[in-house]
């Protein structure tokens, strides 16, 4: 007997586009390197004049920019968990690799359980023990 699906949208699981978030994770500390090299190779003189004072601000917010921007994508999948990953409310597709995982920073993590659940089965019996 065939089950006539008209009009119902049927769903299906695709795999999410995350990268490991290893690679990410050693760019941002060579990124805190470089901003502690600027810091201590630029720091303008107490004579410095502003074009020079700017000049060191402008070098020192990009790559904090670019820190935060690396860090807001982390994520953690843990044993028996997935992640929903989403754009907008769109469904862009499941994350199941366990592990630091990185996506852009606009895309949604959602977080699931993916353990087995038994819905049906049989009710446990205790027996008591009674003392003689």
């Amino acid at each position: 007997m065939a089950v006539d699906l008209k009009g119902m949208k049927t769903s299906t699981e695709s795999p999410g586009s995350t990268f490991s978030g290893y690679p990410v994770l050693a760019a941002i500390l060579v990124l805190l390197i470089l901003i502690g090299w600027n810091i201590a190779a630029s720091l303008p003189m107490h004579g410095a004049d502003k074009a020079e004072k700017l000049v060191f601000v402008g070098l020192l917010i990009l790559p904090i920019l670019a820190l935060a921007f690396l860090s807001a994508g982390f994520f953690m999948i843990q044993p028996n968990q997935a992640a929903v990953i989403t754009l907008f409310g769109d469904y862009r597709g499941t994350e199941r690799r366990e592990g630091l995982r990185w996506v852009w920073p606009w895309m949604g993590k959602d977080k699931i359980s993916a353990r087995a659940h038994n819905i049906h089965s049989e009710r446990v019996r205790t027996t008591s023990i009674r003392s003689a």
